[in-house]
């Protein structure tokens, strides 16, 4: 079983109510006093997440408005998302944390090969994904200095992979061209483009 919450929050950050402060009494009664106010707002905690202050009483009062049910997914299963849109998210979130600005943003991640084969007696997976940019700089920093930033996405994609997936995973990578600024999937293969992970 599983707790179901559905509820809306309003988080607001006091930065300058301090602890120590002598006001601090009256400082949390005008709070009340002027969020009480307002309607649909039941209840309201004044919480220190570095103190570990008041945090328990918001986690009490969650699990308190939650209701029991069954699980979404069957036993074993941990998404609903396929194993190829898995894998795209996989291989966005290292362009994510690889690249710098405003490129991740601007890279449309498109599927061209997802399937198994036997190779000396192991099952081996093939993933071939196009990373498409609409420019060639961005083509440029995604690829990195000598292709580093590409072999970074691919060294740590292809290691998440093969641990979800249970099975070695030989993932191919390769930077295109939009043909124009929608990102469409008729694009060219970056000029400079090579594989430098292989």
């Amino acid at each position: 079983k599983i707790f179901d919450l559905s509820m809306d929050c309003h988080i607001n950050v006091l930065s300058e109510l301090k602890k120590e402060s002598e006001n601090q009494v009256k400082q949390e009664k005008a709070i009340n006093e002027k969020y009480r106010d307002r309607d649909l707002i039941e209840s309201i905690y004044m919480v220190s997440a570095l103190k570990n202050d008041g945090v328990h009483d918001v986690l009490k009062m969650l699990v308190g408005k939650s209701k029991v049910r069954d699980w979404i997914l069957a036993d074993g299963f941990q998404t609903e998302m396929s194993p190829v849109e898995r894998a795209t998210e996989i291989i966005r979130e290292k362009v994510f944390r690889t690249v710098h600005r405003e490129v991740p943003h601007k890279v449309k991640i498109s599927s061209r090969m997802f399937e198994t084969y036997i190779r000396d007696g192991e099952k081996v997976l093939r993933i071939e994904h196009d990373l498409i940019v609409r420019t060639k700089s961005h083509a440029r920093i995604l690829k990195g200095k000598s292709g580093k930033a590409l072999r970074i996405i691919h060294s740590s994609a292809q290691d998440e992979l093969s641990r979800i997936f249970k099975c070695e995973v030989d993932l191919h990578l390769q930077i295109k061209l939009a043909k124009n600024q929608y990102l469409s999937t008729d694009s060219n293969t970056f000029d400079e483009d090579h594989n430098p992970y292989q």
